[in-house]
């Protein structure tokens, strides 16, 4: 028996990526996300998964005014290789804004993912989030009811301080001064 070979991965990048949609290689509503290089398939959001999204883009928007809008499920650019799809980003200015571009880490106050049954694919877009600059990350643990608040981002790929809240503690909103939400309010 000869030597198995390791399995070997093509990285794409996110020009590559636009150009398979454009060539209709992908379609443009194909349930991917472009991580490190990969595209990952993104699992179909139950309905607890849907409502909590939405639910909380309204209370963003809301919270932001003109300021800031929410943006649901759509691609954040997170460098040359990586284009994650947070459950809710909040970018500041408005939508059309971003017409030529997606919004980086510095035009996104708060990131938000959304684990109604595993933290696993929420925590695996932390090292892109930080290294992409995302000052400030929710992951909204739904199994545990707590919240755990990422900030400090290090370029290379780490959150200098977590903070878990629960059910009856209170979370600040980036740029709202005086801002403070329930955590239990962000739960079902």
């Amino acid at each position: 028996m000869g030597a198995r070979l390791a399995a070997e991965r093509r990285k794409f990048t996110a020009d590559e990526v636009e150009r398979m949609v454009a060539a209709g290689i992908l379609g443009a509503d194909e349930p991917v996300e472009l991580l490190d290089g990969e595209l990952v398939v993104v699992s179909p959001q139950g309905v607890a998964h849907a409502a909590l999204t939405s639910a909380l883009a309204s209370m963003f928007a809301e919270a932001y005014a003109s300021a800031a809008h929410p943006r649901v499920q759509t691609p954040i650019d997170a460098g040359p290789r990586s284009r994650p799809e947070p459950d809710v980003a909040v970018a500041r200015g408005r939508p059309r804004d971003y017409l030529e571009r997606h919004p980086g880490g510095a035009d996104l106050l708060l990131v938000v993912e959304v684990a109604v049954s595993t933290l696993a694919d929420a925590r695996r877009k932390l090292p892109i989030y930080a290294r992409a600059g995302v000052a400030v990350v929710w992951v909204l643990d739904v199994r545990r009811r707590r919240l755990e608040v990422h900030t400090a981002p290090d370029p290379r790929g780490a959150y200098g301080a977590t903070t878990a809240l629960g059910d009856d503690d209170r979370v600040a909103l980036p740029r709202r001064r005086g801002t403070r939400w329930r955590v239990a309010d962000l739960l079902p």
